[in-house]
C-alpha cells in the first residue's frame, strides 16, 4: 500500500511541474505580443529661427516580441494659437483623435491591409509645420502663445487597446529645440 501512495504521490508532484511549465509557457507567450508605443519625437532643426522650414518626426515602435499585423499608424502636428480656453489640451487631443479614426476608415474602405511592423522595429515620418516661420510665430512659439502639438495613433490586430499619444511642447528655452532641450507635456 505504501509503494502505491508514493506512486501516486510521485505522479502528482509531476504533474504539478507539469502545470507550472505550461503556465509559464502561456504566461511568457501572452507577454510577446506585438505593442505599439510611441518612442520619440525629434526636430529638423536644431533651432526656431524666422525665414526657415519648422519639421518634426515622430516615432512609434513595436516594443512586442513577436511582429504587429495589420497596422495602420497614424501622425499628426499642428501649430496651434492658445489663449483662455481651459480645455484647450482635450479640444485639440479629440479633434486629431477624430481625424485618425477618419483616416483609419478611409483606409479600410479602400482595402488597405495595413503595415506589418517588426519587433523592434517602428515606423516614423516626418511633418512640415511651417514652410517659412515668420517672425511673429517664433516668438509666439518661444513665449507659450502658440503650442505645438503632436499626435501619434495606431491600430493593428490583437491589440487590446489603440495606441492614443498626445503632447505639446513646453515654449522652448530660446529658440532652443535640439533633443536635450525639449520638454513635453501631456493633452
Amino acid at each position: 500500500m505504501l509503494n502505491g501512495l508514493f506512486i501516486i504521490a510521485l505522479l502528482l508532484i509531476v504533474l504539478g511541474f507539469i502545470f507550472a511549465a505550461w503556465n509559464t509557457y502561456l504566461q511568457r507567450n501572452k507577454e510577446q505580443k506585438g505593442f505599439l508605443q510611441f518612442n520619440k519625437a525629434w526636430f529638423m532643426q536644431r533651432r526656431l529661427e524666422v525665414s526657415r522650414p519648422l519639421a518634426i518626426n515622430l516615432w512609434i515602435r513595436n516594443l512586442g516580441g513577436i511582429p504587429t499585423e495589420n497596422s495602420y499608424p497614424y501622425f499628426e502636428s499642428r501649430l496651434v494659437l492658445v489663449g483662455p480656453e481651459p480645455d484647450i489640451d482635450q479640444k485639440i487631443h479629440s479633434e486629431m483623435l477624430k481625424d485618425a479614426l477618419v483616416e483609419y476608415g478611409k483606409n479600410l474602405n479602400s482595402g488597405d491591409k495595413g503595415k506589418t511592423i517588426g519587433a523592434g522595429h517602428g515606423v516614423w515620418l516626418t511633418l512640415d509645420l511651417a514652410k517659412s516661420l515668420t517672425e511673429a510665430q517664433v516668438d509666439e512659439i518661444n513665449h507659450g502663445q502658440v503650442r505645438i502639438y503632436i499626435y501619434s495613433w495606431a491600430r493593428w490586430r490583437d491589440a487590446p487597446n489603440d495606441l492614443d499619444f498626445c503632447n505639446w511642447l513646453n515654449p522652448p528655452l530660446n529658440g532652443d529645440i535640439s533633443d536635450d532641450a525639449l520638454i513635453w507635456r501631456v493633452c
